[in-house]
């Protein structure tokens, strides 16, 4: 492999965070079309580590 870092994206250039593989600026805006606000805080986890 290289031995150089490289920024990682997604296949919409996003930047991805590599510690939860996700993009790093979550979009929280309305799908178009959707009728309903969705919540958005995060909830704890009761899933024993």
């Amino acid at each position: 492999g290289c031995p150089v870092k490289h920024s990682e994206y997604n296949v919409y250039s996003q930047p991805i965070d590599p510690k939860n593989n996700m993009p790093k600026i979550a979009n929280q805006l309305p799908a178009p079309g959707q009728s309903k606000e969705l919540p958005t805080e995060r909830v704890h986890s009761t899933i024993p580590k």
